[in-house]
């Protein structure tokens, strides 16, 4: 994962384009719960994703 670029701007994309799918209430679980996933093995590189990603508002804090 390192530092989550690409699942925040994913979910910022899907968030700007498909916007009217994320009104569904089971596609805006799938969204916030189970559509990314990602590891690393380092610790410092997961504290430094969750950073990014709430930093760009694609998680919650």
């Amino acid at each position: 994962m390192r530092t989550a670029g690409f699942p925040s701007e994913s979910a910022k994309y899907i968030q700007e384009h498909y916007a009217k799918e994320l009104t569904n209430k089971t596609n805006n679980q799938h969204f916030h719960n189970k559509m990314f996933t990602g590891f690393d093995t380092d610790t410092d590189m997961l504290r430094i994703g969750c950073m990014n990603m709430t930093l760009h508002k694609a998680i919650a804090a």
